[in-house]
């Protein structure tokens, strides 16, 4: 789920609590709605933000972690090895399971077919942003 998904749930939060201001019992459903929403809130942030490279792939990208995701199609590279339960397409390779690099370059070479990707270009967010504008501290 990404940031912009999360920043709707909590909009969507907000606005309850306003409609459940006039009546006590409404505001304690609220007030255990919204902890539990911000638990999941959190769980979903915990885990990090999608991104997405070469028309079929996506990757998750946290803790220090970029992995390519299940489902994703990509064309493999000589210096990554495409994984033997990887079903052959017209468009390429889909994947079966996560794979996991450790910066999202590595992982955009192999999602690309290329000896050499910039990650922080090639993956963008649901609006064509790409990685570099949103995550500090590469």
């Amino acid at each position: 789920m990404d940031t912009v998904t999360v920043e709707r749930l909590r909009k969507a939060l907000a606005m309850l609590e306003r409609a459940g201001d006039e009546r006590e019992p409404v505001k304690t459903r609220l007030g255990e709605l919204r902890t539990a929403m911000d638990r999941l809130l959190s769980e979903i942030e915990s885990f990090g933000r999608v991104y997405y490279c070469g028309g079929a792939a996506a990757c998750l990208l946290g803790h220090g972690v970029t992995k390519v995701l299940a489902g994703s199609v990509v064309q493999g590279s000589h210096r990554h090895a495409m994984p033997e339960d990887a079903a052959e397409t017209n468009e390429g390779y889909r994947l079966q399971r996560d794979i996991c690099f450790n910066k999202p370059s590595p992982a955009a070479e192999f999602v690309l077919g290329r000896v050499s990707a910039n990650g922080w270009v090639e993956w963008k967010d649901r609006r064509y942003r790409p990685m570099s504008a949103k995550e500090s501290g590469r």
